[in-house]
């Protein structure tokens, strides 16, 4: 076995899109928004006399709470056993150790059960402090049923407040412009702070790489000239994603974020995409949870959850600790432990 730096972008994603659920994070674009940001980023391919088995895009994430390395949604390996997992982690501590990271981060997509039935409480993973940060807890809606099926599906609240919409005279407009992400940053800001979410702050650049890629769209809802609402979605694979959303004040006394959603799910059944994903939800009901509320948005379209392994941590380091510790409190602090 051997590890090598993959530096061609066809072999990289032919092998991540063979998956029935292929890692958005460690697609060949995510990476280049990384770098954009100026995030160092490491494409590693794993071999085994030739044949690759798993890709690993590695973050070197340097926080002021701690120095880590980051395999979001991976590595992405095609067969979990002992010893292929045991070889790659051996070569992200490796690699972590000549960086002088205080441990490595992963969350491959695999099933719940994984942690015990692949052994990894023998491989000194513990599972991370934090909450659900890669959609590990997801809502998928099957994009096979005619729109009138997908109609009869959705809650009954949504399906009205998409049916009666006319009466708002709202009209949504979908763009690729980059220039038009403005509007969707104008309500952004405003929605991160009514709802005390930290914003994100790479969408301009991840914008930017996955609508040049054409892989990226922006559905803007607007009454007259006065934007309501928007959905920012990524295609990658056999999917659409809603990555991220915004309502304006005005726009929350209105129908605008159900209309402009229900258009984006139309035009990704007309692409002949499978499944539209709605991204991260609360892991359950509780309606404490501070994402409790956008859970219910988004499973008022019908579909279904899934639900992945909790990201898993690799301590290096004795400092380790110290970002547990802060990971942790947090996590509690914003309520996610609910």
């Amino acid at each position: 076995m051997e590890t090598r730096e993959i530096t061609n972008k066809n072999v990289w994603e032919k092998f991540n899109l063979s998956f029935p659920n292929p890692s958005y994070f460690q697609s060949w674009y995510w990476g280049e928004v990384q770098k954009a940001t100026g995030i160092e980023t490491q494409r590693l391919g794993f071999f085994d006399k030739e044949k690759l088995f798993g890709i690993a895009q590695v973050f070197n994430i340097k926080a002021r709470r701690g120095h880590f390395l980051y395999v979001r949604q991976g590595p992405v390996i095609s067969d979990w056993n002992k010893k292929n997992a045991s070889f790659v982690l051996d070569e992200l501590k490796k690699i972590a150790k000549e960086k002088n990271a205080s441990f490595v981060r992963i969350s491959p997509l695999l099933s719940l059960g994984s942690y015990e039935s692949l052994g990894f409480k023998n491989l000194d993973l513990r599972p991370s402090p934090t909450h659900n940060l890669d959609a590990e807890n997801r809502w998928v809606l099957d994009l096979k049923p005619t729109e009138d099926e997908l109609l009869k599906m959705m809650r009954k609240t949504t399906r009205y407040l998409i049916r009666h919409s006319e009466n708002e005279e709202i009209k949504v407009t979908v763009s690729e412009n980059e220039k038009d992400l403005d509007k969707f940053l104008s309500i952004y800001a405003d929605t991160a702070k009514s709802k005390n979410f930290v914003p994100h702050s790479q969408l301009k650049e991840e914008f930017s790489v996955f609508s040049k890629a054409g892989c990226a769209k922006l559905y803007l809802a607007f009454r007259k000239k006065e934007i309501l609402a928007g959905a920012f979605i990524i295609y990658y694979g056999n999917e659409a994603i809603y990555r991220h959303g915004a309502t304006s004040n005005i726009g929350r006394k209105t129908s605008a974020s159900y209309i402009a959603q229900w258009q984006a799910i139309k035009d990704a059944k007309l692409q002949g995409l499978k499944q539209y994903n709605f991204w991260g939800i609360a892991p359950t009901d509780n309606p404490k949870h501070p994402w409790q509320g956008l859970s219910l948005f988004k499973k008022g379209f019908g579909g279904r959850q899934m639900d992945f392994l909790h990201a898993m941590d690799l301590p290096i380091k004795l400092n380790y600790w110290i970002t547990f510790v802060i990971d942790y409190l947090t996590m509690v602090k914003k309520g996610y432990n609910i």
